[in-house]
């Protein structure tokens, strides 16, 4: 363990910040999982939570401790948007849980009591989120729902002005609520990518070697949640196109969202043939190594990334983690 301390003051003088990270691997579990709370986080703001949900599961996976105080309500957040409200009471409770002074964890749990109708417990919960964090700007607008919905006009006229003052999104939304407008949105999403699928479906039908529509129908079929249907179609596109990086590179995240992990490193590798210097690859495919227990590949591929990209010391950290992992369990 020493050395690696040591190892973490050298990596300081070598690159300023890099031995934050580097202590940070031997006390928290592998990079992996910051690797796949990254995806969640992308695909959430993309709204595509069912990919958000899967990426949350393999990040809380692989750290359960979820050291960020975010990934279970965010993957809450991403379970209420689908409208499996259950399970995001489940990840909203363990929030609030594992971190009381986390005003989140309040918040996600008010917006699945006001759906149930228990618009009590939601103000209640509104309450603490709102003494945890008093520029909350949604948290005010969702008590002015709740209190509107019990005839308590006159606390929703002030909770939507001052939610209205702290952020003007507000000033007019009228009474709709955010969730609703979110709900809506990933309602819109799905629609979206199935009409999508259904042109690709015209288009394929009229010209078999279409490669542009089976990459965009491989693309809403992973929007979906439809996997294997995703890599059938990229697989084509894969074939019509065998030079264009693009087409691995998606499927990778399809192979990965199925646990897939050795076909994961083959594209990977691919790419890599392709561009020897795409430094996201090697870190892809290092990632992919570590799932499958092939951490001395892991570090070559981690070791590799650090030379291309010798600034980012989320490649040390990672690093780290592995040469740590080895000297544990062998």
């Amino acid at each position: 363990m020493l050395k690696y301390v040591i190892a973490g003051v050298a990596f300081f003088v070598v690159l300023s910040g890099v031995i934050v990270y580097a202590i940070a691997a031997l006390l928290y579990p592998p990079i992996a999982a910051n690797y796949h709370a990254t995806q969640a986080k992308t695909a959430y703001d993309q709204g595509n939570y069912v990919r958000a949900i899967e990426q949350y599961d393999k990040s809380l996976h692989l750290n359960p401790r979820d050291p960020c105080q975010c990934n279970y309500y965010m993957r809450g957040f991403a379970y209420y948007e689908t409208g499996t409200f259950d399970k995001a009471m489940d990840d909203f409770e363990q929030t609030v849980e594992r971190f009381p002074d986390n005003p989140y964890g309040y918040y996600g749990r008010s917006l699945v009591l006001y759906e149930a109708g228990d618009y009590a417990e939601a103000i209640d919960d509104l309450n603490q989120a709102i003494a945890l964090d008093p520029e909350l700007a949604t948290a005010y607008h969702t008590r002015g729902l709740a209190h509107s919905a019990v005839g308590n006009s006159e606390q929703a006229s002030e909770d939507f002005a001052q939610a209205a003052a702290l952020n003007a999104q507000y000033a007019q939304s009228g009474g709709e609520g955010v969730a609703d407008q979110g709900m809506n949105s990933y309602a819109a999403e799905v629609a979206r990518n199935e009409a999508i699928i259904e042109r690709s479906n015209a288009a394929i039908a009229c010209n078999p070697n279409d490669a542009t529509a089976y990459y965009n129908r491989a693309a809403a079929y992973e929007y979906i949640g439809e996997y294997e249907q995703a890599i059938a179609d990229y697989t084509r596109y894969i074939e019509l196109n065998p030079d264009d990086p693009q087409g691995y590179y998606s499927r990778t995240y399809a192979y990965e969202s199925m646990s897939e992990y050795e076909q994961a490193i083959a594209d990977y590798s691919v790419l890599l043939e392709l561009d020897p210097d795409d430094a996201d690859s090697y870190y892809g495919r290092a990632v992919a190594y570590e799932y499958i227990g092939e951490y001395e590949q892991a570090i070559a591929d981690y070791t590799r990334y650090i030379e291309l990209k010798p600034n980012d010391p989320q490649g040390y950290y990672s690093r780290a983690y592995a040469y740590e992992y080895i000297e544990a369990y062998e």
